[in-house]
């Protein structure tokens, strides 16, 4: 059987074990709220990149006043862009 002292350090031991659990997964929470502004800022970081890119193109073709047949290339260009910024956004 176990003694006073005994059960009172094990119980000891299991409230020393959770409140460092508990400080723990506090830890984990504000890491996890850090990690999830940081990929939502470059997610928009990334998408006002991708929409400026494809004005300044969309700007160059109608200022060098490419013909009809480069309205192709820029639209396939543009698509191409489109799906770049897709995967990388």
């Amino acid at each position: 059987m176990m003694s006073n002292d005994d059960l009172e350090r094990k119980m000891y031991f299991i409230v020393e074990q959770q409140a460092q659990f508990a400080s723990d997964i506090q830890q984990l929470r504000e890491a996890q709220e850090l990690t999830s502004q940081t990929v939502a800022q470059t997610a928009n970081e990334g998408t006002r990149v991708c929409r400026n890119t494809r004005a300044q193109l969309g700007n160059r073709c109608r200022l060098l006043g490419f013909p009809i047949p480069m309205e192709k290339c820029y639209a396939s260009t543009r698509a191409h862009f489109d799906r770049f910024c897709r995967i990388t956004v």
